[in-house]
């Protein structure tokens, strides 16, 4: 925190999200990179989607799904990288309207 206490009006939401935001590029170029590691040794670029990290936590529905086949296959199109990213960004985006309503409503 000790980084963060120079940017004047920077509430603790506003603190947090900004470490959301971080966390999420750092997510993504780690996968991207990881990738472009195996596509370096192997000629062949591994399609990691959303399903497939899914089956890497051992959901059983990303791999034999009995229902919801349609969110199946959608997910199965969405990149991995872009829904680890999206998934730290929703976050930091309500973090920064409750600190811009921290702002507005408690003006120092």
């Amino acid at each position: 925190m000790k980084y963060f206490g120079e940017l004047k009006g920077l509430t603790g939401a506003g603190t947090i999200a900004l470490y959301c935001v971080g966390l999420g590029l750092l997510a993504a170029i780690g996968i991207l990179g990881w990738q472009a590691l195996s596509w370096l040794k192997t000629g062949d670029w591994p399609a990691l989607t959303l399903m497939s990290g899914l089956a890497s936590f051992g959901v059983e529905w990303a791999y034999s799904p009995e229902s919801w086949i349609g969110i199946h296959n959608l997910l199965k199109e969405i990149p991995l990288t872009v829904a680890v990213f999206w998934a730290w960004m929703i976050p930091a985006l309500l973090l920064m309207l409750l600190h811009n309503w921290i702002v507005r409503r408690h003006p120092q």
